[in-house]
């Protein structure tokens, strides 16, 4: 008797699918543009970095009904990941619209949809902190006072609205970007005290990674503030919790 083949599947058409924590990594030619599809409900939370690891990009998010929903594109170039996050008005496919900031560039990224949930209260909050907080460090990667003084006002306005939706590993994130600013201009004795703020608040809430960091950050200070006792100390302990950390994973 003879057997059938087996029918082949379809092949999927269209832009490919982005889905939850997993990371795409591709290249983009000069001239390209890329576009994925991101499935959401309405009412979903949603949130996307790329990380630009050979080429500066702009990414753009255009809704269900072809209507722009966010874009990013930020001034620390491709020191910085891209981050879009936002709450679905309507459900449907999104597409996610990746392009080099320079036409003529190319190089590597990789996009990773790392969040998409029902929204829970607070959420517009936490978009706006994410923003900020993005913002923030964007312009911390520029080398100008300008940029910098801007990037210490947008870790302030993203601080008060982590602290509101509770997310106290963001904070000493934040925390800790603040004070690097004010350490790159100049300004140890308040890198010091929001370094300070950062260790308490790390170790309030058994964040490890933010204490290593903290801790870190605070020797690079006390360094420069010719106080090599202390920074040796803090580096050391700074070791020991990477080292941990490390062991952990």
């Amino acid at each position: 008797m003879r057997t059938l083949a087996p029918e082949p599947l379809p092949v999927p058409s269209g832009p490919p699918r982005l889905e939850k924590g997993v990371i795409q990594e591709r290249e983009i030619r000069a001239g390209e543009v890329h576009e994925y599809r991101i499935a959401a409900q309405a009412g979903d939370y949603a949130r996307v970095t790329v990380e630009q690891n050979g080429v500066d990009v702009a990414v753009r998010l255009v809704g269900p009904s072809d209507e722009e929903v966010a874009a990013a594109d930020g001034a620390g170039g491709k020191k910085v990941p891209e981050l879009l996050s936002w709450i679905a008005a309507a459900g449907g496919d999104f597409r996610l619209i990746i392009s080099p900031h320079d036409p003529a560039r190319a190089g590597l990224y990789k996009v990773t949809l790392e969040e998409l949930r029902p929204a829970i209260p607070g959420d517009d909050k936490r978009i706006a902190a994410e923003r900020a907080t993005s913002e923030a460090t964007h312009r911390k990667a520029q080398e100008s006072k300008e940029s910098r003084i801007a990037a210490i006002a947008k870790f302030e306005e993203a601080l008060p609205l982590w602290r509101e939706v509770g997310d106290r590993q963001q904070e000493v994130e934040t925390l800790n970007g603040l004070g690097a600013v004010h350490w790159l201009l100049g300004e140890t004795g308040k890198a010091v005290s929001v370094y300070d703020r950062a260790l308490s608040l790390a170790l309030d809430s058994g964040d490890l990674r933010g204490e290593a960091l903290a801790r870190n950050n605070l020797a690079l200070a006390y360094r420069d503030l010719g106080d090599s006792k202390k920074a040796l100390q803090l580096f050391r302990e700074s070791l020991r919790l990477w080292e941990e950390l490390k062991d952990s994973v």
